[in-house]
């Protein structure tokens, strides 16, 4: 600290050592945004974990995987996995990575752009919707964008 009791500003914080929630909101106040990525996508597809879970009942899964019931899981871990998914968006965006971005969001089995009949879980933000739509301005089928967002 300097005589005024401030940290100095070439000084950040120390990362955490664990992946996880902490490390991850770490990584976006210093913008590394390809490290952003790299947790985000390992906590959403790891074996274990109850992130992975969850994401799992968010998207597409092949014909033959078990459905996953995400019931059980604390809301607060929900909320979390909401939180990876929109700084994993937030990610590509800023990585300019438009085209894994529309696969992505093309996963989300959540929204009606992407399946007529799709049911959202009432846990689940209208943000995370609202971000889906944008994104479509990244997109090939950009024209769609607006008439994603008049639907919500």
């Amino acid at each position: 600290t300097d005589h005024l009791g401030l940290a100095p500003l070439l000084r950040p914080t120390s990362l955490p050592r664990e992946d996880g929630i902490d490390r991850l909101r770490t990584l976006v106040e210093r913008r590394a945004w390809g490290d952003v990525l790299k947790i985000s996508t390992g906590m959403l597809n790891s074996s274990k974990g109850q992130h992975a879970d969850v994401y799992a009942s968010l998207v597409m899964l092949p014909l033959n995987a078990p459905q996953v019931d995400v019931s059980q899981v604390p809301l607060e871990i929900r909320n979390e996995t909401v939180e990876i998914m929109t700084l994993q968006c937030n990610a590509w965006l800023k990585l300019r990575r438009y085209s894994d971005l529309a696969i992505e969001v093309e996963r989300w089995n959540f929204l009606k752009q992407n399946d007529a009949t799709a049911e959202s879980p009432e846990w689940l933000p209208w943000s995370l919707h609202i971000l889906a739509g944008q994104i479509q301005q990244f997109t090939d089928d950009s024209d769609r964008a607006s008439d994603v967002l008049f639907e919500l």
